[in-house]
């Protein structure tokens, strides 16, 4: 798991790099911008025309180094195209001119300024950094605008000019197609706001002492797929369906059955030994024909959860109607672990105006989306979007619980705990009935013996690298489809048997 840090903590890093360790300030933009040079050409093509967009803050001397390394290297066509003329006067943009860089001002040299953003290969966006407070200034907004109409490869260094911690999706920003982003990843970047814009984010070291970026302070980290999140106790060979837990799901209703069987098959294959599934009357025919591995109960005959059952999942295409309520007040109270999704959260949502206060315990794991988190907080949207980690932290802290707020990222929050982030970016798990499949294998690693929070993560991990290796074999699936990729990658990564 990497750290995520905010923009303060890594100006608080580079400072000490100077003061505690000695290490210059013009080296360490040095060596970002020969190391960001040296990823960039990678994948760049022989005289290839590079434009250089530079502004006045560090990501703009960045951007200047690598004109320079460019001129130096050969092959390439640089030029440097300062966003006004005050930073066109700047050392760093004079050092480029005396390597023979042609270098523009967007103020001052307008139409040949675009002509060569118009005509490049590759743009490199230097524009601003992570030291704006907030939304980019007009002059360099226009610019914005104008990169984002060209469709080339654009490169952003440390985040895409216009990101800042209260970025809101009416603010201008660079589209970038990559995003090199200096010494630790920045939280910022994986904001649902910011995170489409920022391409694919890949870190660059300008040589900070190891000791400061392992002491760093923050409030999130990065999940990888290559991190091992938990190891279940070892199932002996000879050890009975008992031994992997029991998942109680009470979802389904007229019309949305599937989703019940959905959550309730994905159980079966995230390991759980057990699966009962209790469902409305007019489903249940069926859902028991689709579900050959689930004991399934209509709900009118079978009141009580089973009495066996380690962990439970409500609220699959369960609905908010009569009885509803009162079944869903019951299961919360019983003390046993659980997920609460999709009408489960509307019944929450419910039962928490007319209680006031709502402790679930942390053995509960919500599993919202945006909207679903927002109505849940009282909040619009756009204030979800704008600030996940803080919504997502909020309801955790509230209800006393983990939030899992799933989107195209997403966090993974506890009262008490460091906020874990999975930067999914896989558009094939937007699909009908995913959410589903995720709630049912949160709910088997809960039956298996997994705290919240671990059972949270893993789960996320487990489905999220589901989706990709599914896309990669099969391009777009439906969410029955994860299954058999969810039972591969449970057992091969996480569940040691």
């Amino acid at each position: 798991m990497t750290p995520l840090v905010s923009a303060n903590e890594m100006a608080a890093i580079d400072r000490a790099a100077q003061s505690r360790y000695g290490i210059p300030g013009p080296a360490l933009m040095e060596n970002a911008g020969q190391r960001a040079f040296d990823r960039l050409v990678d994948t760049l093509y022989p005289n290839a025309r590079i434009v250089f967009l530079v502004g006045p803050g560090n990501n703009g001397g960045d951007a200047c180094v690598m004109a320079r390394r460019a001129a130096c290297d050969g092959g390439y066509r640089p030029i440097v195209v300062a966003v006004d003329d005050r930073v066109r006067r700047s050392d760093g943009v004079a050092s480029c001119a005396s390597y023979g860089v042609r270098v523009l001002s967007f103020e001052s040299d307008r139409g040949a300024a675009e002509t060569a953003i118009d005509d490049a290969d590759c743009i490199v966006d230097g524009i601003a950094g992570t030291g704006i407070k907030g939304a980019l200034r007009p002059a360099a907004a226009e610019i914005v605008g104008f990169v984002n109409a060209v469709p080339r490869r654009v490169v952003s260094l440390d985040v895409p000019s216009g990101a800042y911690d209260g970025f809101s999706t009416s603010d201008p920003i660079v589209d970038a197609s990559e995003t090199f982003t200096m010494g630790l990843p920045k939280t910022s970047l994986y904001r649902l706001a910011v995170r489409p814009h920022a391409g694919a984010i890949s870190v660059v070291s300008p040589g900070f002492p190891p000791e400061l970026l392992v002491s760093a302070k923050h409030d999130a980290v990065l999940l990888d797929e290559r991190d091992k999140l938990t190891v279940l106790d070892a199932v002996s060979p000879d050890a009975h369906k008992g031994r992997r837990g029991h998942v109680a799901v009470y979802a389904g209703a007229v019309g949305t059955s599937g989703a019940a069987v959905l959550a309730a098959r994905a159980a079966v294959h995230a390991g759980a030994g057990l699966v009962t599934l209790t469902i409305d009357d007019a489903e249940y025919a069926a859902a028991a024909a689709r579900c050959l591995s689930v004991m399934v109960r209509p709900s009118t005959v079978y009141l009580e959860p089973p009495r066996r059952a380690s962990a439970f999942v409500l609220g699959p295409g369960w609905g908010t109607g009569e009885g509803r309520a009162e079944t869903f007040e019951a299961l919360i109270a019983d003390g046993r672990p659980g997920v609460l999704d999709a009408d489960a959260l509307v019944l929450l949502a419910g039962y928490a105006e007319k209680a006031g206060t709502v402790d679930l315990h942390e053995g509960w794991v919500l599993t919202p989306h945006p909207a679903e988190l927002a109505r849940l907080l009282g909040l619009a949207i756009k204030n979800v979007l704008a600030d996940p980690f803080g919504a997502a932290k909020d309801a955790a802290t509230r209800f006393n619980s983990i939030c899992v707020l799933k989107s195209f990222v997403t966090y993974i929050a506890s009262p008490d705990e460091t906020t874990a982030v999975w930067d999914g970016m896989t558009r094939e798990l937007g699909t009908g009935g995913s959410g589903d499949v995720l709630a049912g294998v949160v709910g088997a690693l809960l039956a298996r013996g997994l705290d919240a929070p671990a059972a949270a993560r893993a789960a996320v991990v487990i489905h999220g690298e589901a989706g990709k290796l599914a896309a990669q074999q099969i391009g777009w699936f439906s969410a029955e489809q994860l299954f058999g990729y969810i039972a591969q990658i449970a057992n091969d990564r996480f569940i040691r048997a």
